[in-house]
């Protein structure tokens, strides 16, 4: 079994230097420590009720940490897809992997924060498809050359990105929102897109904190309920909240 750890990127309203700088020295321990892969999280508006803060860039961080270390692996957990078109994203990834000597894994997740859509131009009802377009594209402009791809969102012609990577580096990490419980991360969408984009044997799944508790509850719920208990008996499972400062509060 292997460990990996979030690398503490968050941008805080006051963040100064020195704490930045604290990314650096991380990255060095969580090395000398063992740990197996550094992982950063993505986020760029505040969330209240969820998170009291935001995430550095997370491909700007793992190059940070690529540049202080030497074996760890350095993954996206997760990076928005529809956020970026391809086409640059492509040429960042392909950036970062030769920067850090092919350590670089690619988690994606299609996001689920309405307003950062909004901020963006975009539906949040596009997500699935636009993270699915995505992938495609990048799994073509990574591997291949003379690239064209004709999409509903994304549209290109002949594109190459050189040099091209060896593989394509997914982790196979997907996660879904936390709205509403029936697009939970731990929907049965989200497990089938992660399988489907990543069907080799190393395929990962990443879910916010509250999924592992959410499913526990759902599956102890529907006993209850086959046990003759009412729906209305239940008490309803609240994912965690976090406080101003950003930390976990338990419900």
């Amino acid at each position: 079994m292997r460990f990996g750890v979030y690398l503490p990127t968050f941008a805080w309203r006051d963040l100064r230097f020195d704490q930045a700088a604290r990314v650096k020295e991380f990255a060095r321990k969580a090395e000398a420590l063992g740990f197996d892969a550094l992982w950063v999280a993505e986020h760029f508006l505040e969330a209240p009720g969820l998170y009291g803060t935001v995430w550095m860039s997370p491909l700007l961080c793992l190059a940070h940490a690529a540049s202080v270390t030497t074996r760890i692996r350095l993954a996206t957990g997760l990076l928005i897809a529809p956020y970026y078109h391809p086409v640059p994203l492509a040429r960042e990834i392909q950036t970062l992997w030769h920067l850090s000597g092919g350590r670089f894994v690619l988690g994606v997740g299609p996001g689920w924060d309405q307003h950062e859509f909004e901020t963006l131009g975009m539906k949040l009802s596009e997500r699935g498809r636009r993270t699915d377009e995505i992938i495609a594209a990048l799994r073509r402009l990574l591997t291949e050359r003379d690239v064209s791809f004709d999409g509903r969102y994304y549209r290109f012609q002949h594109v190459t990105i050189e040099p091209l990577l060896p593989r394509f580096p997914s982790s196979g990490s997907a996660a879904g929102p936390r709205s509403r419980p029936r697009s939970h991360p731990t929907s049965r969408t989200s497990f089938r897109r992660c399988s489907r984009e990543s069907p080799r044997p190393t395929a990962g799944w990443r879910a916010p904190p509250a999924a592992s508790k959410w499913s526990g509850r759902r599956a102890r719920d529907s006993r209850a309920l086959r046990q003759g208990r009412t729906r209305s008996e239940l008490t309803p499972l609240r994912p965690p909240e976090l406080s101003s400062s950003g930390r976990h509060d338990r419900p």
